[in-house]
């Protein structure tokens, strides 16, 4: 029986007006998604939400009007469904409901590009339309990067010239960029072999080679390996007759491409912009005439077949050539050093944080959203990373075991797919080329994610769900004449469109709302910076209104309230934001200062102690207890209430060793690593109000000298010079009272009014 090809088993007309609309609008979610900023943004993704919605709803239309009532055809509809859903059940225990419901939509996105993919990628023609369009956006991405490396636009974070230059573009992340152009340089290479016209050829040579200098800029080891092992593997996976010409193509490209790199990146940095422009040019025009120069001896060379068993041999001889020689210039010791580094370090460190979050909940989660709320509490030393840098991991910390075995489940779901698909294209030379670039894009993608936070990225993971259910699409289409349909639910055409508008109706409406309170809150800010507190308070309860579960709404009005001296109200908005996010040490830290200034000094001192609690290896709450505890035994002492001043003091007294057993409970392999951060100690404002309560509680030896010892600080100038004319004072010295205020005028720190205040405040009697 003859095979039937992929582009016959079409079951929808590719000429029908709704598909080429989906078409097109799909084309616009994938072209323009990584230029807002990757769509790392949760106001950034909702906008994307809006338009996949819309496509949604456009396929819904598509199916419905061909009476397909079959919205499950396939089980990874069903698993990529399965995880917003296992995400909203998550939302109900976590703890920041509104980072959790960002989470929701955003792998409702997901699902909806997915599964619109499926339905619109119906024939191969259309999923060489969605590669293009891939592969243009891909080369406006590294266009933008080379721009903003050379000063011609500029993007935040888009170009770090430390360690000789790092592009990021417009995802502002090197690694995330790099592996989106990874997958776009095997989809260029694809392009390259399917098109017979010899200018077309040249042009996707050339800018596969712009694709492949960028990704040598943006400076991405991950990036690096994942490029080499799948560039292998698309070789192994095409046809014989191919293998030579494509080796030898991304050979000579990305040979050129990491030296014209290495140009580019040394000229900028001296910042000769020009001159890096001329060689980039002069670059791309060598690597042009060398595929005009391949194209015109091509006919007089006898096709070289490279089979399966020859590749293999040649590729493991060359490993072994290349490890002996790597070993001989001492590359594997400089590798070895990098395993160890700091940063490998950091990321197996912050693994086993994760999987002991996974362990203290581990059926459904801590909701999205969780590791940036919570990490503070779980880290074994003081690093920063909002990020888990792992998909797999962040998918099991914010949704459990359940969402993690989906997760799982998809990926070899997808992997007997492609297995089956390839097994069967093996003797269809086109077939099989887009098959293996569907597999080794894919791949290349989720290989990096395992270790990486790539997929926070929104941009990229669009690319590998769609990439995803074209494979899919060509699964579907291929079985459809052998497959039994799947049993479905008995409701007429109409009824499924009604339920698909009511769906993406709520979508729409949630997403809107969530961005016209983001759009409130973003000018609310700028009147308060403005002076106008008064529009800010009214923008700020617009953005609670439309946004309810967001706790920085409420901590904005917090903080207007407090602001215009309405100190209860502020109050019990602080308290709100803790309500909704109830691990964010920071809404503690600033209902803290909120309880004090009402002299509810209890609670103030409770909270301060809660951020410690949720922070304990960050500096900063520990300089924010000391000022609490110091002002409330301030305010003891001024009511004379000597004995509850005493245990405030106390308190304030105990936190160096607080710190130090804090510090002595981090292992001292790890406790090097925390040097490259900022390591916990006792700060300079910290040993102010160490200073202050050894004065008041009469220590005056002590209190002087821990507020000598940071009387070179300049932002605590005011304050020091302030408690040295106290205890001057105190001591009878009248001397060095007059040289503390003279200074004080002298810098015009008007500490005069303060020091009248405090100069009849005695210490505490023993």
């Amino acid at each position: 029986m003859a095979k039937k090809s992929y582009k016959n088993k079409y079951t929808y007309s590719t000429g029908d007006l709704t598909g080429q609309i989906s078409l097109i609008l799909l084309s616009l979610i994938i072209f323009f998604s990584p230029f807002f900023r990757g769509l790392f943004f949760a106001e950034n993704q909702r906008l994307a939400l809006i338009f996949s919605a819309i496509l949604f709803w456009l396929v819904c239309l598509y199916k419905y009007q061909r009476k397909d009532l079959k919205f499950f055809a396939n089980p990874l509809d069903y698993l990529v469904l399965a995880l917003p859903i296992v995400y909203l059940l998550s939302t109900f225990i976590a703890i920041n409901y509104a980072l959790a419901v960002d989470e929701v939509l955003e792998n409702i996105l997901y699902f909806f590009v997915f599964w619109s993919t499926i339905r619109i990628a119906i024939s191969k023609d259309r999923i060489e339309k969605l590669f293009i369009v891939i592969f243009l956006s891909a080369i406006g991405v590294a266009l933008a990067g080379l721009f903003t490396a050379s000063g011609i636009v500029v993007i935040k974070d888009g170009f770090i010239p430390n360690d000789g230059g790092t592009i990021a573009s417009t995802f502002q992340y090197k690694n995330t960029l790099a592996i989106f152009l990874v997958s776009a340089i095997y989809i260029g290479s694809y392009l390259w072999q399917k098109v017979t016209n010899n200018l077309w050829k040249i042009t996707i040579a050339a800018a596969n080679l712009l694709l492949i200098t960028v990704l040598f800029a943006s400076n991405s080891h991950g990036g690096y390996i994942i490029y080499a092992i799948y560039l292998v593997v698309y070789w192994f996976l095409n046809t014989p007759e191919n293998r030579f010409g494509l080796i030898v193509s991304t050979l000579s490209l990305s040979i050129l491409g990491f030296l014209g790199s290495e140009l580019f990146l040394s000229i900028i940095a001296e910042q000769s912009y020009g001159v890096a422009w001329l060689i980039l040019l002069a670059l791309l025009a060598a690597g042009a005439a060398g595929q005009w120069i391949a194209l015109k001896f091509k006919h007089k060379v006898k096709v070289i077949n490279v089979s399966f068993r020859h590749l293999l041999v040649t590729t493991i001889t060359a490993g072994i050539v290349g490890a002996i020689v790597l070993a001989y210039m001492g590359i594997f010791q400089v590798l070895m050093e990098k395993i160890h580094m700091h940063g490998a370090i950091e990321r197996l460190t912050m693994y086993k944080d994760v999987l002991n979050m996974i362990i203290e909940k581990p059926l459904i989660g801590w909701g999205g959203g969780a590791w940036q709320e919570t990490y503070n509490l779980f880290q074994s030393y003081g690093y920063t990373a909002r990020q888990v840098h792992s998909y797999f991991l962040q998918v099991a910390v914010e949704t459990g075991l359940i969402g993690l075995i989906i997760a799982l489940s998809s990926w070899v779901i997808y992997l007997i797919i492609a297995f089956q698909l390839y097994k069967k294209s093996v003797r269809d030379q086109q077939d099989r080329r887009l098959i293996a670039t569907l597999i080794c894009t894919v791949l290349a993608i989720i290989s990096h994610a395992v270790f990486d936070f790539d997929l926070s990225l929104s941009a990229l993971t669009i690319v590998m769900f769609i990439l995803m259910g074209c494979l899919v699409a060509i699964h579907i289409n291929g079985e459809a004449d052998n497959k039994e349909p799947l049993k479905r639910l008995n409701l007429k055409p109409n009824h499924k469109i009604a339920i698909s508008t009511i769906i993406i109706l709520v979508v729409i409406t949630v997403s809107s709302a969530l961005m016209y309170a983001e759009n409130m809150l973003t000018s609310a800010m700028g009147e308060a910076r403005k002076g106008n507190l008064q529009e800010a308070m009214e923008m700020t309860q617009e953005a609670i209104t439309f946004n309810p579960l967001n706790s920085v709404n409420y901590r904005w009005a917090s903080q207007l309230h407090y602001a215009l001296g309405d100190k209860e109200t502020a109050i019990n908005y602080s308290e709100k934001a803790i309500e909704l996010a109830s691990y964010n040490q920071d809404y503690y830290a600033d209902l803290s200062v909120q309880y004090l200034s009402n002299n509810q000094f209890k609670k103030a001192v409770e909270v301060a102690n809660k951020a410690v609690e949720l922070a304990p290896l960050k500096h900063k709450y520990y300089e924010q207890l000391s000022i609490i505890l110091t002002n409330v035994a301030l305010n003891k002492i001024k009511s004379q209430n000597n004995e509850e001043a005493s245990k405030y003091i106390e308190q304030s007294l105990a936190i160096p060793q607080q710190i130090k057993v804090t510090v002595d409970s981090v292992p001292p392999n790890l406790q090097k690593e925390w040097e490259y951060w900022q390591p916990l100690k006792v700060t300079d404002r910290t040993k102010l109000n160490l200073g202050i309560a050894n004065y008041l509680n009469g220590n005056t030896n002590k209190a002087t000298s821990y507020i000598e010892s940071i009387a070179q600080n300049q932002q605590l100038q005011k304050d020091v010079l302030l408690w040295q004319a106290v205890i001057a004072q105190y001591q009878g010295d009248e001397q060095r009272v007059t040289e503390a205020l003279k200074k004080a005028e002298q810098a015009k720190l008007n500490i005069r009014n303060d020091f009248k205040g405090l100069s009849n405040l005695k210490p505490i009697d023993k």
